[in-house]
């Protein structure tokens, strides 16, 4: 009876053990396979975290570059309103320049003008400048605004 058993036990035995083996060899593969899934898992969240960096600082760098274009549009603006400037400002230079070699003169006048020509009238005054203290001057070689006024040598037109 034991050997009739054994004849029916044993060869299910060697297929449990079979059986026992295989399920061995697929859990370990699953195991390695969970493993190997959660190694990839762990990359991918790593990947997501870099991403969502790069994506915070492609959006600084977009505001930056929004930001650095602005001031580069202003500045373009702020030089094409300067060359203007620089035409106005170099006419004002040579202006300058000229009535800086006439100052001699013009100073002469204007002192003379301040000193002895209070009591006259305008009249008089735009005479004896015009007829007798120009051409003195010119005479003496002294450099001097041919169209001298003393109104507008020592006040601004504003003023006037």
């Amino acid at each position: 009876m034991y050997g009739q058993i054994f004849r029916v036990v044993q060869p299910k035995r060697e297929r449990y053990n079979q059986a026992m083996a295989q399920l061995k060899e697929k859990q370990d593969a699953l195991a390695d396979a969970k493993k190997k899934l959660e190694d990839i898992q762990n990359q991918i969240e790593e990947l997501k975290k870099q991403y969502d960096e790069k994506m915070i600082q492609k959006e600084k760098l977009t505001k930056e570059i929004e930001f650095m274009e602005m001031m580069l549009d202003r500045a373009t603006r702020l030089i094409s309103g300067l060359a203007g400037e620089k035409t106005r400002w170099e006419e004002t230079v040579a202006d300058l320049q000229i009535k800086l070699g006439f100052l001699p003169g013009d100073c002469l006048l204007a002192a003379g003008f301040l000193s002895y020509m209070g009591p006259f009238l305008s009249q008089y005054r735009e005479e004896i400048m015009e007829k007798i203290w120009l051409p003195q001057v010119r005479r003496l070689n002294i450099p001097c605004n041919p169209e001298f006024k003393f109104s507008a040598f020592l006040s601004k037109p504003t003023q006037v």
